[in-house]
């Protein structure tokens, strides 16, 4: 928990806050329900997997493919099975699902950027 004031997201990473001042932890859960549909949750996934694609670009990273086959799969184990989603029954089914979506739209997004940039260098005016 931090002073909104004080703080800031780092590179389009909304995950993570630089604070310039005290944070402390809270002593329970909080239950947070960021988005009001799936709709908008979709629509808000889409937006971050096109900002973490040019993120990873600008930082060097090259699209392979068997990123894009493979990690998917890993963070739906990682958040079903690993993280113990499977304990929330459907939701955390729903959840992993929607995790493992995310990442294949991330490397979907970087290999567009790597493609475009590919095509717009070989056309011919």
């Amino acid at each position: 928990m931090f002073n909104k004031e004080k703080g800031q997201h780092t590179d389009n990473n909304f995950a993570v806050v630089k604070v310039d001042g005290k944070t402390d932890r809270l002593s329970e859960s909080i239950i947070h329900f960021p988005y009001s549909s799936i709709d908008e949750y979709l629509s808000k996934m889409h937006k971050y997997a096109i900002l973490s694609a040019k993120e990873m670009k600008e930082k060097g990273r090259k699209f392979r493919i068997h990123n894009l086959i493979f990690n998917p799969f890993y963070r739906f184990f990682k958040k079903f099975v690993l993280q113990k989603g499977f304990l929330d029954g459907f939701n955390g089914y729903i959840l992993a699902i929607f995790a493992f979506y995310f990442v294949f739209l991330k490397y979907i997004r970087l290999w567009e950027l790597f493609k475009d940039e590919k095509n717009s260098c070989n056309r011919r005016w």
